[in-house]
């Protein structure tokens, strides 16, 4: 079985996610290892914002490892509440980042074959990514993979075909992406007797059973030719329901960002002329031509230059493709056009901040907070702040972070971080960092080295120098892979009977 660690690269300075194959001594290593480099390379093929991505694959003390993108904000899982349903607009903001990561994969010939909650990362702004290719498998378009010997998959999640081994295909990624739509719609698996999701959540249009119930036929021939096309149905399905209804609909407007593999919904309003510039720009979208998908959109807002959405939309896709300057005077137009549109002031502060451009992003950061005082935007905020190598500035931020969203793991870890390290006397709390690693014991999703750290880190700030010295033993003890800087100054400060301390500028 696999171990994941978190760990710094200390040659390009940034976390990654190193998953260690523990090996069987009852099992077939050779067919263990085969499995975990098929996995690798899998994974190396694609490049995807809503897949996480390779680095590296090699061997540690005969281990195999793997080595990927380190996503901050914890798995789909954890932000999932017993038979409680999400918000319609999150709800299809994730299904569209989920969706665009598995045409991607399909556009690739391959199959993912055990998504499920536990295997889709979200990042500090929301954004999804699928991970885990453990099960992934390359397939051929003209026909369906054959079937295994053994069920390969988490039942609740499984399509039929896998469920009784028959031969699978794109389709069954389908079934299993329309399982997640149901449960994120209603807080509920759809087992048992069937239950359209409109009669459980009255909050959704009837439109959308029509859509559901296609991609989760047991047939595959009955589903849905593509994932594109089930979340084509399922997103204009809602839109007819609710602009008959009078909804504002503003989730249209989270779609848009990233653009790869799926892209842009568009509003089917009769008074916009041109249309079909927004539908040639989703078709160039899902065949990853986004110089096209751009120029799509520049037509339309030809005809339509008031259209907030539109510039909105287009910049999300030349931030996509890294073309900065231009995405700015996009989301310019669009706060232009709406200044109430939190997600575009908090968009363009992220750029700004990529840029360097602190000033700036921080008043973008505090205009987006005066909308909408969201945790991913008071998030964006320390960010900035911590850009800047000051995140004690943005110290109340991450603080709101963690208050509105208890779920978030790496923002509670890194706040009580600060708490004990912080070099202003004023800001540190020991017994309160101390509460936040206990919290974070708790809940099992971090290894426990890191807790270890953390723990020394709270206990030297109460001077507690002993207990301190032997949680740092511990941590650099159980750390996987060699021996971190950062643990190394810790030990030898807590050895000298004083806390370690972040040097600022």
């Amino acid at each position: 079985m696999g171990e994941v660690y978190l760990a710094q690269d200390a040659n390009l300075d940034r976390r990654v996610a190193i998953k260690i194959l523990r090996r069987n001594p009852e099992g077939s290593e050779d067919e263990a290892v085969e499995g975990f480099l098929r996995e690798a390379r899998l994974m190396a093929r694609i490049q995807h914002p809503n897949i996480a991505s390779v680095y590296d694959f090699g061997f540690w003390e005969n281990h195999p490892y793997l080595v990927q993108e380190y996503v901050q904000g914890g798995s789909l899982r954890l932000q999932l509440e017993e038979s409680k349903a999400w918000p319609l607009s999150k709800a299809m903001a994730l299904l569209s980042d989920v969706g665009r990561g598995l045409a991607a994969l399909h556009h690739e010939n391959i199959l993912h074959r055990d998504l499920k909650p536990e295997n889709i990362l979200l990042d500090p702004d929301g954004r999804a990514k699928i991970c885990d290719f453990g099960l992934a498998t390359p397939f051929q378009r003209e026909g369906r993979q054959p079937t295994t010997e053994v069920v390969l998959g988490s039942a609740d999640y499984l399509a039929p075909e896998q469920r009784y081994r028959l031969p699978v295909d794109a389709r069954s990624d389908q079934f299993t992406l329309a399982v997640l739509a149901y449960e994120l719609f209603t807080g509920l698996l759809p087992v048992g007797r069937y239950t359209p999701v409109s009669q459980r959540n009255p909050q959704l249009p009837p439109e959308t059973d029509a859509a559901l119930d296609r991609a989760l036929q047991e047939d595959p021939e009955d589903r849905f030719p593509s994932v594109e096309a089930f979340l084509a149905a399922l997103q204009e399905a809602v839109h007819r329901g609710n602009s008959r209804s009078g909804f504002s609909f503003r989730w249209l407007l989270v779609l848009a960002l990233p653009l790869t593999a799926f892209g842009l919904w568009y509003w089917k309003s009769p008074t916009v002329a041109a249309a079909d510039e927004f539908e040639r720009g989703l078709q160039h979208a899902a065949d990853g031509d986004l110089d096209a998908s751009v120029a799509d959109y520049q037509s339309f807002l030809e005809k339509n230059p008031d259209h907030y959405l539109a510039h909105y939309n287009l910049g999300c896709a030349l931030d996509g493709m890294g073309r900065y300057e231009e995405a700015l005077i996009s989301y310019n137009s669009s706060i232009r056009l709406n200044r109430s549109f939190a997600r575009a002031f908090n968009n363009r502060a992220r750029i700004l901040r990529i840029q360097g451009r602190y000033s700036d992003a921080l008043e973008d950061a505090k205009q987006a907070l005066e909308l909408e005082p969201a945790p991913e935007i008071h998030l964006n905020m320390y960010l900035i702040h911590r850009a800047m190598a000051a995140p004690q500035a943005g110290l109340e931020n991450l603080k709101q972070a963690v208050q509105l969203n208890s779920d978030a793991t790496e923002e509670k870890a890194e706040l009580a971080w600060l708490l004990a390290t912080l070099s202003e006397d004023s800001l540190r709390d020991g017994e309160l960092s101390l509460q936040y690693v206990q919290e974070l014991r708790s809940t099992g999703k971090l290894p426990g080295w890191r807790l270890d750290g953390l723990e020394a880190a709270a206990l030297a700030e109460l001077g507690k120098f002993e207990q301190a010295v032997e949680k740092i033993d511990r941590a650099v003890l159980d750390f996987p892979l060699g021996y971190p800087s950062d643990l190394q100054a810790q030990r030898q400060a807590y050895r000298q009977n004083r806390p370690y301390r972040l040097e600022m500028p």
